[in-house]
């Protein structure tokens, strides 16, 4: 995927690039604040369970046409 992202110009690693973007877009005294988020609802907290449900929805519903269109079209992958 970074091959793909540099083959297309774009990042998946938005995370690495994020505050420094939003700088250069003139915002001022930008705050970058790490959470660590489950990916699923596994947890036995229960707040912490259904963050990890709704992150795993957001996770699941983009990753195959992302990674379809970007293998299919950047990197020439067959999608069979």
């Amino acid at each position: 995927m970074t091959e793909a992202g540099q083959i297309t110009g774009q990042t998946f690693r938005i995370a690495d690039v994020m505050k420094a973007h939003i700088e250069e877009a003139g915002f001022v005294n930008a705050v970058e604040r790490v959470f660590k988020i489950p990916i699923g609802g596994w947890p036995a907290d229960r707040r912490l369970r259904e963050l990890g449900q709704w992150a795993l929805l957001g996770f699941d519903s983009g990753l195959e046409g992302n990674a379809l269109a970007t293998c299919t079209r950047a990197l020439n992958v067959s999608a069979t």
